[in-house]
């Protein structure tokens, strides 16, 4: 490979890395609970020293959220598909955990 051809790679790879932040720590563990669009609570899971259990009550039914340190994770709801639940843990640059029937979210804070 010639230097040049090793200097325009490494310019494509560090334009790459700095659009998609690669290598690089989030700014924040900071995550929300909205239900039907308004956050009812926003936790750093920094933060968190001990494991809390959150009932969010809706219409349609019930969730409980598993707040535990540096974690969140939907632990049960009484919805019939059960996809909130099987999500597991919100993991950093996931997709958030959502009860459809319940309209609760868990997200990243932005």
């Amino acid at each position: 490979m010639t230097p040049w051809r090793a200097a325009g790679l490494g310019l494509v790879v560090l334009a790459v890395c700095g659009m998609t932040g690669c290598g690089s720590v989030p700014s924040s563990h900071t995550v929300e609970i909205v239900q039907d669009g308004r956050v009812l609570r926003t936790v750093d899971l920094t933060a968190v020293q001990e494991e809390e259990r959150m009932t969010v009550p809706g219409r349609a039914g019930t969730n409980t959220i598993l707040i535990a340190p540096g974690e969140i994770r939907m632990l049960s709801a009484d919805c019939p598909d059960q996809i909130c639940v099987r999500a597991g843990k919100l993991e950093e640059g996931g997709l958030p955990i959502v009860c459809l029937p319940h309209r609760l979210v868990i997200q990243w804070a932005d």
